[in-house]
């Protein structure tokens, strides 16, 4: 089971988790939402959470109910993929500050390393997708930038 995090006041989805565990690590005010003082957590599939992980969905949500639109997979050039793997690093550093204490920080290491280890020119341009969608089909554990709170 997954969850998706929205606040109440703009209905703004504030992150996806994979776990409970996830969410209280990310969500320093997490019982807030338990309750739906400032916001509620709705379930979604493990399917669904692995495409919005990977970016062939998007999640909205429209006061009563969670929104998954499609994202086409679009063909990327080299400087497209690395410049993706530029911002990811950066928004992974930055967040692993606020977690370098607890599980979701050691999660957020592993990517950060796996990324600053990926060589690009590995791929067959133009690649069709997101180098997050490639690393997930190889089997390796990825964050989306819905993570990063």
């Amino acid at each position: 089971m997954a969850y998706v995090v929205v606040y109440h006041n703009n209905n703004s989805v504030y992150c996806v988790s994979e776990s409970v565990e996830q969410y209280k690590c990310q969500i320093t005010n997490y019982e807030l939402f338990e309750n739906q003082t400032i916001g509620k957590i709705i379930p979604i599939s493990d399917s669904d959470f692995n495409l919005i992980q990977t970016y062939q969905k998007s999640v909205s949500y429209d006061g009563n109910n969670i929104i998954l639109n499609d994202n086409p997979l679009l063909n990327k050039t080299k400087e497209q993929i690395d410049d993706e793997i530029k911002h990811l690093t950066e928004a992974l550093e930055y967040t692993y500050r606020k977690h370098r204490d607890n599980n979701f920080g050691v999660q957020i290491n592993s990517f950060k390393d796996l990324l600053s280890n990926f060589d690009s020119s590995t791929l067959t341009y133009p690649h069709l997708g997101n180098v997050t969608k490639y690393l997930k089909d190889q089997n390796n554990p990825v964050i989306c930038s819905l993570q990063l709170v």
